[in-house]
């Protein structure tokens, strides 16, 4: 009789045990699932701004294009660290200004670019999204 308890004791440990380990596994599986999920859901919230000279009607734009889902806000362009209404390239009273970008969208901004002066080189895009408030995006420019 005492042997039979003893086995009964240690077969109801071992089943405690396996019970616990996939209780455990099973959060484990939640919890990823749960940060996956999270993750794609700010994916489809977030901005990802890119620029780029863009050959418009006979003329290079710079381009500013949201690769991202979400919208993006505030937006503020800066070329070789000036921001793009003070660099020497500026053409003023362009007909809108790019402040807001819908996801997958894009703006152009018309530039002047004699051949006698070097082209502006690096660009850098500031803007507020539904995910983060104080994205940047660096990009080298090239004709």
């Amino acid at each position: 009789m005492r042997m039979f308890i003893a086995v009964s004791s240690n077969i109801a440990l071992l089943i405690s045990i396996v019970l616990a380990l996939l209780a455990s596994l099973s959060l484990w599986v939640s919890w990823r699932r749960y940060i996956i999920e999270r993750s794609r859901k700010s994916e489809e919230r977030a901005a990802s701004l890119i620029a780029y000279f863009y050959l418009n009607g006979g003329r290079r734009s710079l381009r500013i294009e949201n690769k991202g889902k979400g919208e993006a806000r505030s937006i503020r362009v800066f070329l070789d660290g000036q921001p793009i209404e003070k660099h020497r390239c500026w053409i003023p009273n362009q007909p809108n200004k790019i402040t807001t970008l819908s996801g997958l969208g894009h703006g152009d901004f018309i530039l002047r670019l004699p051949s006698s002066k070097p082209i502006p080189e690096l660009v850098e895009i500031h803007w507020v999204d539904d995910v983060k408030e104080d994205n940047v995006s660096h990009s080298s420019l090239t004709l």
